[in-house]
């Protein structure tokens, strides 16, 4: 029957049909794909530089691949990398349709759960935020995985059943090549194995190779993390905010109003007494709510594991840096609709559970068409945020920033001001605000920016970059050098020495400017201040 499936089509679309005219934004797409030279355009080379390296602290390559892809096909076209994420969104909907008709073996609550799924307005920000490709790619091949998955739970020709295995494994491979955060899919696997009344120990004997694949994952997350912020268990962080975030996202859940791309948040704060009891409280109820389903039909333990598994990877058992996030939610939100329309079926109110659902999907829907445009671009993402956290120090440094790229310049300093005045700081608040004080001829105040960031972060490169470059424009040669001659040479890149070899040229030094030269080319040749130099040192001198 296709009228479900083209009913959850033209829902999304209808939903999400605003986003095509939507624009990059300075969190992370710059990063990501704007000023990334890694995804413009697709070559061996480059796919092969994705799976061996860390970008912005993650280790997804197909999550760089697909913007390869989306620059093929749009070049840096904001819309269109997001009319890309929305179909992979809707696929991995029609997947999770697939999967809970299979699953209740009941249409019209099977359309529900794919709907709210689809139209829930926590997965705005997966959609809408263009950096978040992640999750709507990792969601699909997951999907992949769960529906395949469900073949095995019943009898099989053993030379089908082994093929049928080989693919749940495939696709969870793809889905942790896409998000990391996937690494608890494997218990997802063995509730639906334990619901199906296979016996635990055999489930995971056969799971085995997926926790494997987990493992190495997890290596490489930490790994990729930790400069980030990212450092391991910590306790007694490691209880206090998980359970500080539990009833936050079953709030979020169940009444999404007053969502932001951004929550601010440091540990006292989050981790508040009130929160944690709650949190506490709610988990314990989770866990006996497990052991009474294991019992019976075990309906509910699948939807509690699936909904606490997949959020613990990001919950603050290791330590992060964001400690709520609507993005996390994505795929662990199916588990509990999944259980909620199993038990309406078993209650015998499975009609009036559709037509509630029904009512709860078109509410969704509208909240979320009204929540879309907060992505549409940077400031109204980060009005956003300071509508709901006035005192986000990220949101006053990246709003100021957007706001100096365009010119507005009494507006960007009020904002970079307001970062300063508080801690946390970021970089950026530092070198624009500086910048501003250069551009009103305040040249003793940018000086004194700069010395700041760099007393609190002597090795921030691009914060000893640009100080060169101030010093530099002021004549100031000698100190610009050695400004640069303290930053550590293992963390140097192609620009840094592009700007030493320009002070050196500056001071006559030209071997020495020349070496630099062939430093930068040998880090990336591509890189445009390179590819600028390279007609000075095409020949000797």
């Amino acid at each position: 029957m296709v009228a479900y499936p083209l009913l959850l089509v033209a829902i999304t679309l209808m939903t999400f049909h605003g986003g095509a005219t939507h624009s990059f934004t300075n969190w992370d797409d710059w990063k990501y794909i704007v000023e990334n030279p890694l995804v413009h355009g697709i070559s061996f080379d480059k796919v092969w530089v994705s799976f061996t390296r860390f970008h912005v602290f993650n280790y997804n390559p197909l999550h760089l691949i697909s913007y390869m892809l989306d620059y093929e096909l749009w070049g840096l076209n904001g819309g269109g990398f997001f009319v890309t994420g929305l179909v992979l969104h809707l696929g991995a909907g029609l997947l999770i349709h697939a999967f809970a008709c299979k699953w209740l073996g009941f249409r019209a609550l099977a359309f529900v759960v794919a709907a709210i799924f689809l139209c829930h307005p926590t997965r705005i920000e997966s959609v809408g935020w263009l950096s978040e490709r992640k999750d709507v790619l990792s969601a699909f091949f997951a999907g992949a995985a769960l529906l395949l998955h469900l073949r095995t739970l019943t009898p099989l020709d053993p030379r089908k059943g082994w093929a049928v295995q080989a693919g749940v494994f495939f696709f969870y491979l793809l889905a942790l090549l896409s998000k990391s955060q996937l690494v608890t899919l494997p218990c997802v696997l063995v509730a639906l194995d334990l619901w199906a009344g296979r016996p635990l120990g055999r489930s995971l004997l056969f799971k085995l190779p997926h926790f494997t694949l987990s493992a190495i994952f997890s290596v490489l997350t930490l790994s990729a993390h930790t400069n980030e912020g990212m450092k391991g268990i910590q306790f007694p962080d490691s209880i206090l905010v998980p359970l500080a975030a539990l009833p936050r996202y079953v709030a979020h859940a169940v009444w999404p109003t007053r969502l932001s791309p951004y929550y601010d948040f440091v540990g006292e704060s989050f981790a508040s007494t009130p929160m944690v009891l709650a949190g506490a409280a709610l988990f314990l109820a989770m866990v006996v709510g497990v052991w009474i389903s294991y019992q019976g039909k075990r309906v509910w333990l699948l939807g509690i594991v699936w909904f606490l598994a997949l959020l613990a990877p990001v919950s603050g058992l290791v330590r992060i840096n964001i400690f709520l996030a609507d993005r996390y939610l994505y795929l662990a939100l199916v588990g509990p609709l999944l259980a909620l329309a199993s038990t309406a079926l078993t209650w015998g109110v499975a009609r009036l559970a559709s037509l509630l659902g029904v009512i709860s999907v078109v509410a969704c829907a509208m909240a979320s068409a009204n929540y879309l445009p907060v992505f549409r671009d940077s400031e109204s993402l980060w009005v956003r945020v300071l509508e709901i956290c006035p005192g986000a120090s990220i949101a006053h440094s990246n709003y100021g920033a957007y706001l100096r790229q365009n010119e507005r310049w009494a507006e960007s300093a009020v904002h970079y001001d307001a970062d300063l005045a508080e801690k946390p700081y970021f970089e950026e608040s530092f070198l624009g605000r500086a910048y501003l004080h250069d551009l009103a001829g305040e040249y003793p105040q940018a000086a004194a920016l700069y010395e700041r960031l760099l007393e609190k972060k002597p090795q921030s490169m691009l914060g000893r970059i640009e100080y060169a470059d101030f010093l530099h424009r002021r004549g100031e040669l000698q100190k610009a050098l050695g400004v640069l001659s303290a930053q550590d040479l293992s963390l140097a890149d192609a620009i840094y020495y592009c700007k030493l070899c320009d002070v050196l040229l500056a001071l006559d030094r030209k071997e020495e400017a020349r070496a630099a030269f062939q430093f930068a080319a040998r880090i990336d040749g591509r890189e445009p201040r390179v590819i600028q130099r390279q007609r000075l040192f095409a020949s000797p001198w």
